[in-house]
């Protein structure tokens, strides 16, 4: 259990937990997202806005979207897309891309 002092909050860096990988680069994208101007509907983005996120085409992506070895997404439009992907989920395929673990 992490040490907290009680008079300030300041939690010992040591003591810290350690972030989920998922959830930190769902961070990171959400920080980009708002940097570059992304168009967002709660955690979810267009598809254009996901593969470049991804640093991906879009034909790219939405290549894996119809071979069904992409990213998790939704039928719900975002920004005139007709598709669009939650962060987690683009952050869970992005990380099974570089650990080589396989995507369900």
């Amino acid at each position: 259990m992490p040490h907290k002092c009680t008079n300030c909050g300041f939690i010992d860096p040591d003591d810290a937990p350690e972030l989920d990988p998922v959830q930190e680069l769902a961070g990171t994208f959400a920080e980009e997202c708002a940097r570059s101007g992304y168009v967002m509907t709660g955690q979810r983005l267009s598809e254009i806005d996901a593969a470049k996120i991804l640093r991906v085409r879009k034909r790219y992506l939405a290549g894996q979207r119809i071979n069904g070895n992409g990213p998790a997404f939704c039928s719900l439009p975002v920004g005139g897309s007709r598709y669009s992907y939650e962060l987690t989920s683009l952050a869970e395929w992005q990380l099974s891309r570089t650990t080589g673990e396989e995507w369900d």
